[in-house]
């Protein structure tokens, strides 16, 4: 299986803060982190991306994972198409 890992750039936003976004194989772009310091953000990408790149494929692995639920009812509350509801004694 070919892991596919984003290309991390450092963005200059608004003068004073530097995002960290993720650019994917596939074109998409994720916001990652904020810094305030562009040392501080360098320092996250040879740091800490590995970690989170890491965390973010265990997360999604589990959420593809979950069962698949059946098609959400809904319920018209001011009718009788109610379902019964039975209470504990």
């Amino acid at each position: 299986m070919i892991m596919k890992t984003p290309l991390f750039c450092l963005v200059l936003r608004d003068g004073d803060e530097w995002f960290i976004e993720a650019e994917w194989p596939d074109g998409s772009i994720e916001h990652v982190r904020t810094f305030k310091a562009h040392a501080d953000a360098v320092d996250w990408v040879k740091t800490g991306s590995e970690a989170w790149l890491h965390d973010r494929t265990i997360e999604e692995k589990r959420l593809k994972s979950r069962p698949v639920l059946g098609p959400l009812r809904t319920f018209d509350l001011s009718s009788a198409d109610l379902p019964a509801v039975r209470k504990n004694p």
